[in-house]
């Protein structure tokens, strides 16, 4: 049995030796997104699917008209002026950060008197002397990232993760509007994020964070010292078969194994831990917990007086309803008035877990919802939703798993050739013509993308595997491997080191 686990752990060990630095290196750049966001690769290095083609990727995420004929075309790529038959693009991003992560337009407004508002995860920005600046809030705030910038008459509203904000003309000062709890708010957190966060230590803070970057470390020397003392070993056999006896060898043999025991008999129960917590958040594990709450638990991150920490989306105001719509990690919630108490929304259209990406009201008062679930038009009043693309009705959901067919990543109601859907994989096309989608402006493809998400497409497998049921699946197959060598190698290290010692000393 010892030696049939001795090959189990040498030799998955080697097979995943690339997938496992790849873990530890991934995870420790996932832990400090800020800090490395100036950081950018050439989407040429990567795999052609993640080049910019039909502006997929979410190089489109939107579309504003601000004069007859012309609109504003944005997304992670930046924005660009066209025409209203998209002919022709001119950059409109100067001003903005070279950085993809920094450059990431998550919406962009007009204020009604005619001024220009872009809102990055990291900034507000303002188009001011042909160029974009910087628009401070004036307001401490915390560290959430923006998702979302809308207006009401000339009232500006920028939606971070966790608060919202409100600016009247001349928008130079913003006041933290405080939404009230949810009806039936209970300080519960989905199981998901919770194990989400104690994969990354963020549930702990900042000591959190710096243990699970130790552990990643201690992964790769874990790694390290595996593959020297397999390499040592074949020299010491070929020396033996020679009768030959080189005493560095031997010395750097035995150093590296001491290494790796320690880490591995010290650390064991913390890397079972990261194993077991990251293969609950992919398929299959996933599923059971994907709507499962647990309370929060004080002292932790999740632990906050502030009942929307980390849960807001979107939101705008429905006109036809007369309340404000707010898109959230929880749902879908419509408010009277800003301060007015959120009531849950009966029967909205299905949103992926990773949120909604499309939120427009067409002129009859539908909504068009869209996210890596599909898109749908919802009618709220009479409470149904059908796809938007083959105008089928479909059942009301709670939200939904990421979907490879149909992963909606924006929308633009602003081209004569008429609505333009974008799929994040496949790119942008008319839903009611067969007309050419719009070309890409010269020199966007291949694009760039930031180290941080390259990390991120490395850590989920989906930069081996291409974007499909399989990929899903990498995490808990590579889990299982994972938890295989680890054991594996704490029973061979209690049974062959530690027991002979004992035996040794009797």
């Amino acid at each position: 049995m010892l030696r049939g686990l001795i090959r189990w752990h040498k030799w998955l060990s080697w097979l995943l030796t690339i997938f496992l630095l790849f873990f530890a290196v991934s995870g420790i750049i996932l832990n400090h997104r800020s800090a490395l966001s100036d950081i950018d690769i050439s989407r040429g290095l990567l795999p052609p699917s993640y080049r910019y083609n039909n502006w997929n990727q979410g190089s489109m995420v939107g579309t504003l008209s601000v004069a007859p004929g012309r609109n504003l075309v944005y997304g992670y790529s930046g924005i660009w002026s066209t025409d209203s038959l998209a002919n022709r693009f001119t950059d409109f991003s100067k001003g903005l950060p070279r950085a993809a992560d920094r450059r990431m337009i998550r919406a962009l407004r007009e204020a009604p008197s005619g001024t220009l508002f872009a809102v990055t995860p990291y900034n507000l920005y303002q188009y001011q002397k042909n160029q974009w600046n910087v628009h401070p809030l004036g307001i401490k705030r915390g560290d959430a990232h923006f998702t979302d910038l809308t207006f009401k008459g000339d009232s500006m509203l920028v939606l971070s993760r966790s608060e919202l904000f409100l600016s009247l003309p001349p928008y130079t000062h913003f006041t933290q509007l405080p939404l009230k709890k949810p009806e039936g708010y209970k300080p519960q957190a989905s199981l998901f994020r919770t194990l989400w966060m104690l994969h990354s230590g963020a549930l702990f803070g900042t000591v959190g964070i710096l243990i699970v970057d130790v552990i990643g470390v201690l992964l790769i020397i874990l790694i390290v010292t595996g593959i020297l003392i397999s390499l040592y070993r074949i020299r010491t056999r070929k020396n033996k078969q020679k009768k030959l006896r080189n005493n560095t060898i031997v010395k750097r043999w035995n150093s590296s194994l001491q290494w790796h025991n320690w880490v591995g008999k010290s650390f064991f129960i913390l890397l079972l831990l990261i194993t077991l917590t990251g293969m609950f958040l992919r398929p299959p594990l996933l599923v059971p917990i994907a709507r499962t709450k647990v309370p929060t638990v004080p002292g932790t991150a999740l632990h906050s007086d502030n009942p929307w920490e980390d849960k807001l989306r979107k939101l705008r105001y429905d006109p036809t309803a007369g309340d404000w719509l707010l898109s959230s990690s929880e749902g879908f919630f419509s408010l009277r008035s800003l301060d007015a108490e959120p009531q849950r929304v009966a029967s909205p259209p299905p949103v992926s877990v990773m949120g909604v990406n499309v939120l427009e009201q067409e002129a009859d008062g539908l909504w068009v919802v869209g996210s890596f679930s599909g898109i749908y038009l919802w009618d709220r009043a009479a409470q149904t939703t059908f796809d938007y693309i083959s105008r089928e009705l479909v059942q009301p959901a709670r939200g939904g798993m990421p979907s490879f067919d149909n992963a909606i990543c924006g929308f633009s109601p602003h081209f004569a050739q008429g609505p333009l859907v974008v799929d994040y994989r496949k790119g942008a096309f008319f839903t009611t013509s067969n007309l050419p989608s719009p070309p890409m402006p010269e020199g966007l493809a291949p694009g760039s993308i930031s180290l941080w998400q390259v990390a991120l497409e490395a850590h989920t497998g989906r930069l081996f595997i291409p974007h499909t049921t399989l990929s899903l699946l990498y995490i808990f197959v590579a889990g299982l491997f994972i938890l295989v060598i680890i054991i594996s190698g704490y029973i061979v290290y209690k049974k062959r080191y530690v027991k002979s010692r004992k035996t040794e000393k009797k």
